[in-house]
């Protein structure tokens, strides 16, 4: 079987992250890893027997590329791929606005190639046994709480944090809301490091909260059906929960899941849609990068 060639441009935390789950794929080649940094280049190739490049117009000859830069660089980097008819694996969020995004998602059809995004949450064990109940939830809460890190500073915690469950949601849903009320405040950067938001869907009410400012690490999903069946999700502890009232009170069921790692999860997912067998591109992504903008720009509002 032909190995499929892969490039990862931008090598820190994450990217060096995917190199190792590639480097671990017998139907996946690792041949470029990519920085402006050489050091981290040069270290990330050695450890992973990739090519190491400071440039990413230099990649030749590979069937995908997956970018792990910080946000900013994600529109440059993508059109210039995505203009030359390379599949696409770009970390979320796709670009630094809906309108990039767009413009994204229209080169990737007029070419013909992948563009799926990095929502990595969508393959967390957890997510996945909430995606597999038949009916809709009507209410949702969704809290993604973490220590202040440093990282992902070009973006608001909405974009960083909160776009996770924000793509969940309307995936699960296949709805979009019709009023926004939002929240937050900055306080370590110049931008929301805390948000809350209460969105109005036809048929689901969701109250969403981030935080990158918070004393723990909190990644929480509850959800509420029409039928009784109330589920709690923990994103960090791959548990699931069934509660279910009965004459005889509440009916308790908890799994704690087993399952391959989330990003490898992708990466295969990745692969699949590179050989055909998958939907080509991520359009949940680009509506949720666009809610995501709209959250803000009403919690910036209220500060």
């Amino acid at each position: 079987m032909e190995r499929i060639k892969l490039a990862v441009i931008g090598v820190g935390k994450l990217g060096s992250l995917h190199s190792r789950v590639i480097s671990q794929m017998q139907e996946a080649e690792l041949v470029y890893v990519v920085d402006i940094i050489k050091e981290r280049a040069e270290e990330v190739g050695a450890e992973y027997s990739a090519e190491p490049l400071l440039d990413y117009r230099q990649v030749r000859d590979v069937d995908g590329v997956v970018i792990a830069t910080p946000t900013y660089a994600h529109y440059e980097i993508a059109s210039y791929f995505l203009q030359r008819g390379v599949n696409l694996l770009v970390e979320k969020p796709i670009a630094s606005s809906a309108e990039q995004a767009e413009k994204l998602l229209s080169l990737a059809r007029e070419n013909g190639v992948i563009l799926h995004v990095g929502h990595v949450e969508r393959f967390n064990p957890a997510a996945r046994k909430l995606f597999e109940i038949e009916e809709k939830p009507h209410f949702i809460r969704a809290q993604r709480l973490s220590p202040f890190t440093g990282r992902s500073l070009d973006i608001d915690v909405v974009q960083d944090l909160m776009i996770h469950d924000l793509e969940i949601i309307l995936s699960l849903l296949g709805e979009t809301p019709e009023i926004i009320h939002a929240s937050g405040v900055t306080f370590v950067t110049d931008k929301l490091d805390f948000a809350t938001t209460i969105l109005k869907f036809p048929s689901c009410v969701a109250e969403v909260t981030a935080s990158r400012i918070y004393d723990k690490k909190l990644r929480r999903l509850d959800a509420f059906f029409p039928s009784g069946l109330y589920v709690k999700l923990d994103f960090a502890q791959n548990t699931f929960a069934r509660f279910r009232p009965t004459i005889y009170g509440i009916e308790e069921e908890w799994t704690r899941i087993v399952s391959k790692e989330p990003l490898r999860a992708q990466m295969e997912r990745f692969l699949e849609a590179i050989k055909g067998k998958e939907s080509p591109w991520d359009e949940t992504a680009v509506q949720a990068l666009s809610l995501a903008e709209k959250i803000s720009a009403r919690a910036e509002g209220n500060l």
